[in-house]
């Protein structure tokens, strides 16, 4: 998505929509992170192409996450949330602290 500020209000455009699917390993599902990384530098070099580029964010679900060692290396794929590493974690919480 780009986004400019109008004096009547934010004037939003898609410009660049790519898959992002889990990826089998064995019996886990990962996270593409190398794939994710191609297509948002894609994006990023289609919103430049169109006027300066003043900011950038970024969001997600927030549910995944990836572990850097001190110098900001990935130490191994992201899993997925879909991962069946996390079949019963609710259920398993809720009985801990409470579902409310």
């Amino acid at each position: 998505m780009s986004g400019r500020v109008t004096r009547t209000g934010i004037e939003l455009n898609e410009m660049h929509r790519f898959p992002n699917g889990a990826v089998r390993a064995g019996s886990s599902f990962f996270w593409d992170v190398l794939g994710i990384h191609r297509e948002m530098l894609t994006g990023i070099r289609e919103v430049a192409a169109t006027g300066p580029l003043h900011g950038i964010g970024i969001d997600s679900w927030a549910v995944d996450y990836g572990l850097l060692d001190r110098d900001g290396h990935l130490l191994g794929n992201p899993f997925s949330h879909r991962d069946p590493r996390t079949e019963g974690i609710a259920e398993q919480v809720a009985g801990k602290v409470g579902a409310s």
